[in-house]
């Protein structure tokens, strides 16, 4: 017969023994307890912890089942921890859908547990319900008091998971909440420079970025995301830029180990490192190539960390001697698998973007380093022997703004290879509308006020144009408004400008051909943008910049066979967009024959490409090191 009195002691007995972390005490108690009443809820319950405090998940699973199966009904406290603690123990095993199934209707029945919506949360994450996620966190940081120590935390993974559901907005409101909780939150304020670098707010995303770095010093993701924010901002040079990234080396990276001795293959492997090897500005730089690599004599292997991959994915695997997926391994784990391959030439794609492998190479896996693509100038980083470019990203007298030595393609310094569902292209836009387009499709972290105000004086000249920007970011009320304020501010009323946010990447290239023109933009100028424009027959108004990064439109102009068009600086580049504007020849051109001129360059030749990266890569083998 069940004696409750008796059992709520030995329960006492156990969870106190539990409390000062004598799991063998607390399990001896339990038994004694379960020969009384086998059916105690609480003793299952209490076992199930005994095995967590011994690091034995998967023993303690059993217990914490049969636990939730006596409490029933029971919305005891007691039945509460034995609910929150089995889904912790599912989610330690890995079991995450199992996780969410017990989690999401825990929190049903106790609406206001912070921890049960929090560990839904994390479930929902896992299973890739960004929704559910977004909505437990929330959930979870309304119930917290101003005060509780665990505020910041929720409030930072809501911000994380509302990043993730491109909801920019949500994403700094989560962030903000954390810092304000947490003043001292080195990752909040991290994450808040990027949502402001998104936002169209380049400068106060490098105070947060900065910020960061004064609370961690040794925080490099943070350092390295201020570096990528100097290249949004105006006022930067080559030189300015290298040497806050050689003070990023000196750092973080200060030690050169030895460099491995050279494989030398008869066939050299190239090894690639990156993780946006998908529909990503990476992937269309790499698709157009890489089934070429092994006709030109060289292969392929690929270190791949990414956390998505789609059809573009499928089609390169199939194109490489060898896949490797990395995304779980450290970087000195990385840098032994590369080892262990031994590359020829190991190539970083990445640089100081997102979730990069540089600490991997700053161990110099490899007898040999590169960088390109990913990137846009120099990583400051001695362990990188090579800067991947053209003569167009970087003149030869330039050569000295960059640690590494410039290794240039002779043809443009990457491929594209245009999706097979991009719309024909169709000119005639201005004589349907009854005015002249210009199309601004770039992300907002590149549009400032400064290049709003070149674009105004544009939009002043010609009378009755219209801007249209697109891109996911324009989403956001405050983005929007930054615009429509700034743009105003230089006489341009509202009704000039068509802002549109996310669309479909095939809808995104037909709004082309509703437009005349596309406007590039700095100093950050537009890499992918510029080449889907020429691609959809449009001709690109850009002039070249000062850095790498203000250099990308004008390269791939001159190489697509347009190097004509290109105008020489700003005043220029207002100049060219009115005469276009005010052209009939250019308002009329063939778009269909545009792209077939596109399509003929060494831009989209990728068996040229490949052929002409073997030359290079001959010439980097060959050099004494």
């Amino acid at each position: 017969m069940s004696n409750p009195a008796l059992i709520a002691r030995i329960a006492l007995l156990s969870r106190t023994a539990l409390t000062e972390n004598r799991p063998d005490a607390a399990e001896t108690f339990c038994r004694l307890g379960l020969m009384t009443d086998p059916r105690a809820g609480v003793l299952h319950h209490h076992l199930g912890l005994c095995s967590l405090l011994k690091d034995d998940t998967r023993a303690a699973q059993p217990f914490l089942d049969e636990a939730v199966d006596l409490f029933g009904e029971d919305a005891s406290p007691e039945a509460e921890d034995a609910h929150r603690d089995r889904i912790v123990a599912l989610l330690m095993t890995g079991r995450n859908a199992d996780a969410l199934a017990a989690a999401d209707p825990a929190c049903r029945r106790w609406p206001k547990s912070a921890p049960l919506a929090r560990l839904c949360a994390q479930a929902a994450e896992l299973c890739g319900d960004g929704i559910l996620a977004a909505e437990r966190y929330a959930q979870a940081l309304e119930l917290l008091p101003p005060d509780h120590p665990e505020r910041a935390e929720v409030a930072f993974s809501l911000g994380v998971a509302e990043y993730a559901r491109h909801r920019l907005g949500a994403a700094y409101a989560a962030y903000r909440a954390a810092i304000d909780a947490d003043r001292g939150h080195a990752r909040g304020w991290c994450n808040l420079g990027t949502v402001l670098s998104e936002m169209a707010r380049p400068a106060e995303a490098l105070k947060a970025y900065e910020t960061a770095l004064t609370i961690d010093p040794a925080y490099r993701f943070a350092h390295g995301n201020a570096l990528h924010a100097l290249h949004y901002l105006p006022g930067q040079s080559a030189p300015s830029l290298l040497a806050a990234h050689r003070a990023f080396a000196a750092r973080h990276f200060p030690a050169d180990p030895p460099r491995p001795d050279a494989p030398g293959r008869s066939r050299p492997l190239v090894g690639l490192v990156s993780e946006d090897l998908r529909r990503h500005p990476v992937g269309y730089f790499c698709m157009g190539w890489l089934p070429f690599a092994a006709e030109a004599g060289f292969d392929v292997a690929v270190y791949s960390s990414a956390r998505v991959e789609d059809e573009m994915t499928a089609a390169m695997r199939q194109s490489v001697a060898l896949w490797r997926d990395v995304g779980k391994l450290d970087d000195a784990a990385l840098a032994r698998a590369i080892r262990a391959d031994a590359p020829d030439l190991l190539i970083d794609l990445a640089g100081h973007t997102g979730r990069n492998r540089l600490a991997a190479f700053a161990l110099r896996p490899a007898a040999l380093q590169a960088t390109w693509m990913g990137y846009v100038g120099t990583t400051g980083m001695k362990q990188i022997d090579g800067l991947i470019a053209d003569r167009v990203h970087v003149p030869r007298l330039e050569e000295s703004s960059y640690v590494e030595e410039i290794w240039r393609m002779p043809n443009g310094y990457v491929c594209y290879a245009p999706p097979a569902y991009a719309p024909k292209p169709r000119g005639g836009a201005a004589k349907r509308n009854g005015f002249v387009s210009f199309a601004a499709f770039h992300n907002p972290a590149k549009v400032n006020a400064d290049l709003i105000a070149v674009w105004a004086k544009i939009l002043a000249a010609v009378p009755d144009s219209r801007i249209r920007l697109a891109f996911r970011g324009f989403d956001e009320p405050q983005v929007r408004d930054f615009v429509v304020r700034t743009f105003q501010a230089h006489g341009i009323a509202a009704e000039r400008l068509d802002i549109r946010g996310a669309v479909p990447h095939a809808e995104l290239l037909g709004l082309y051909n509703d437009c005349d023109f596309a406007l590039d933009s700095f100093p950050y100028a537009g890499g992918l943008t510029t080449l889907e424009a020429l691609w959809m027959g449009i001709p690109v108004v850009a002039a070249p910049g000062t850095t790498f990064a203000g250099r990308h439109a004008a390269s791939h102009v001159t190489f697509a066979g347009f190097g004509d068009e290109l105008a020489t600086g700003h005043s220029d580049y207002v100049r060219t967009a009115t005469a276009w504007a005010n052209s009939p020849a250019m308002l009329a051109a063939d778009r269909a024959a545009r792209r077939a001129r596109f399509a003929a360059s060494p831009l989209l030749d990728g068996r040229r490409f490949a052929a002409d990266f073997r030359a290079l890569l001959a010439l980097a083998l060959a050099k004494p090191r």
